[in-house]
């Protein structure tokens, strides 16, 4: 709703729309939203008898590395947990999820190593691998210097105007030839190589370059999904369709390329509509689940 109303520009120097909390009562809002009044009161704004100018931000990547319930990955020796994790969510994240889902993980995680390094045998590295992450890192020192950054804004841009809060194939596909004309002029850009030891261009090197593979993933993936669920919204396809029919998208890197699958969710503990809740359990539970 507040894209849409950002869209429609009617006060060209207002970028966002503003939230009140006043009808709550200023004294009220600053017990309940301590934190949040005190951050907006840093910023110059009123939360609890004021208005503050709001848009819609990037705030969680609803995804991460396949898993089991154990934390294991296809990998022998790699576990995953928390925030990295894929599955974990669905289609939306609910505020504080994180926390836990660290906390609860992390703990399956270390017991799962435990049990599993009885069974492991440490082996050597392989050299090859090393080495090609080693030339991949050190290879924007063997450019001539340049600016990163705006580089950096023109993905931005480009993935908040085509890939954002409101999405189309034919924007999408716009913005997977943008994100191609990105990385190709970042292979261009060097970075001074005078002083290794704190250089933060290079970290923003490398930084951007994951971002702009990131990029490809998360447009080929709203790509392929042809419905809208949670945080992802297909103007072209407004309906989230069946729940019964829930599949999730699994992109992985084949010689090079970013290919996109979709897979069945597989419904082993409830199925949508449905509850593990027993009959009697609290309305609050109920509509919390």
């Amino acid at each position: 709703g507040i894209y849409a109303e950002m869209r429609k520009n009617n006060n060209p120097d207002q970028e966002g729309v503003f939230i009140s909390m006043s009808h709550l009562g200023p004294d009220f809002v600053r017990q309940k939203f301590k934190g949040m009044v005190n951050r907006c009161a840093d910023s110059g704004f009123d939360l609890a008898a004021g208005k503050v100018e709001v848009v819609p931000t990037a705030h969680y990547f609803m995804g991460g590395v396949v898993v089991d319930v154990n934390t294991r990955t296809a990998m022998e020796g790699l576990y995953v947990a928390g925030e990295d994790a894929g599955g974990a969510h669905g289609s939306n994240r609910l505020g504080g999820n994180g926390v836990a889902n660290s906390t609860v993980y992390g703990g399956i995680a270390g017991d799962t190593m435990g049990r599993d390094i009885v069974g492991m045998t440490l082996r050597d590295p392989d050299e090859e691998v090393l080495a090609t992450e080693l030339e991949r890192a050190l290879y924007p020192l063997t450019q001539k210097p340049d600016l990163v950054l705006p580089l950096r804004k023109q993905l931005q841009d480009l993935m908040w105007e085509e890939v954002g809060v409101m999405r189309t194939e034919a924007g999408m596909k716009r913005g997977l030839a943008g994100i191609a004309q990105v990385s190709d002029a970042l292979m261009d850009v060097g970075v001074d190589d005078s002083n290794l030891a704190f250089n933060l261009t290079w970290h923003d090197w490398l930084n951007l370059r994951s971002l702009c593979d990131i990029s490809e993933v998360i447009t080929k993936a709203g790509i392929t999904r042809e419905n809208s669920r949670g945080a992802h919204f297909r103007e072209d396809f407004p309906d989230a369709g069946a729940m019964e029919d829930s599949d999730f998208t699994v992109a992985q890197m084949n010689d090079g390329t970013v290919q996109v699958t979709r897979e069945p969710v597989q419904f082993t503990i409830v199925r949508p509509g449905k509850t593990v809740l027993p009959e009697d359990a609290p309305e609050t539970l109920v509509a919390a689940q």
